[in-house]
This record gives structure tokens, C-alpha cells and sequence, in this order.
């Protein structure tokens, strides 16, 4: 299933789950509440290792703390 986390996470799993779970509601008719599907929150300040890591990917280069 595509998820909204773009890592293999127990959040990803999570969310994974619950988007199961609201289709087979929606798939059953149940008039109930769904459940919530929420985005994952990424600091800000990690985005330059972000960025180096990706760089580093791209380089060929193993990850900074391999």
C-alpha cells in the first residue's frame, strides 16, 4: 500500500494499516468514523543531512555513519 512516509517505519506500517482498515469500513458501508490518517512530521532542521545523504547516495558514497 502507498503511504504518505517514504520509510519502511512502524509509522508507514501504521498508516498502512489504518488506510486498510477505512477501506474495508468504506467497502462494508458502515456509516461510523474512520480512522485518522495523519502526516508524518519532519523537522526542519534535519533537512541538510537529508540533503548530504541524498548527495552521498548519488556520489556512490556509503552513508555518513557507515
Amino acid at each position: 500500500m502507498r503511504t504518505h512516509i517514504d520509510l519502511a517505519t512502524m509509522e508507514g506500517a501504521n498508516e498502512s494499516g489504518r488506510a486498510a482498515a477505512n477501506a474495508i469500513v468504506d467497502a462494508a458501508g458502515d456509516p461510523g468514523p474512520r480512522a485518522g490518517i495523519f502526516p508524518l512530521v519532519e523537522p526542519p532542521e534535519l533537512e541538510p543531512f537529508k540533503q548530504l545523504d541524498a548527495a552521498r547516495y548519488r556520489a556512490g558514497l556509503p552513508h555518513i555513519l557507515a
